[in-house]
């Protein structure tokens, strides 16, 4: 048979989806709806009282800085609620958290054309702190490149007893 030379283009991400910008808390319920990538741009919050909603088949990805060893790291609080809808194990079906400049999901979100590659400690953490415990389980969620991964802090007067279960950690400095 013939051999043909491999192209540059042969060698490309997926194509890339939609991408919406996050670079502000978020204050009123919200729904991040499948099929699309929501690019955190900064540290964001999710206040008490609110409810962000994560479809299956969303993707999350985290600004990376110049140095992300010496820079600060973009992360996602939640002091209101966070909650998954729709998701599972097959992997078009889960909701993925990952670096900005991983580019094998979601396509090339920060426009770089491959000038970086993801790195364990791209991003800080997605961090539960005072919130409402009302999912009876964080599951089939995967954890990509980051600093702190999934992290739980009970600062509330509640007791939640949050179960983590069928999730996915890759690449990731720590949890």
């Amino acid at each position: 048979g013939k051999s043909h030379p491999v192209r540059a283009d042969d060698l490309q991400p997926n194509p890339r989806w939609d991408v919406e910008v996050v670079s502000t808390d978020i204050t009123t319920n919200t729904t991040w709806t499948a099929g699309s990538v929501y690019y955190i741009v900064d540290d964001i919050e999710v206040t008490t009282g609110t409810t962000l909603t994560i479809q299956g088949c969303t993707i999350v990805k985290f600004w990376v800085p110049l140095d992300p060893t010496k820079d600060p790291l973009t992360g996602l609080t939640v002091n209101g609620n966070l909650r998954f809808e729709n998701t599972g194990p097959e992997d078009e079906n889960r909701v993925i958290f990952t670096s900005g400049r991983d580019d094998t999901l979601g396509g090339d979100s920060n426009d770089d054309q491959q000038q970086t590659l993801p790195a364990p400690g791209d991003w800080d953490f997605v961090r539960l702190t005072n919130w409402a415990d009302t999912d009876p389980a964080y599951e089939y969620l995967t954890i990509r490149y980051s600093n702190c991964g999934l992290n739980y802090h009970n600062t509330g007067t509640t007791s939640p007893n949050p179960e983590f279960r069928n999730n996915v950690f890759v690449e990731n400095t720590c949890g």
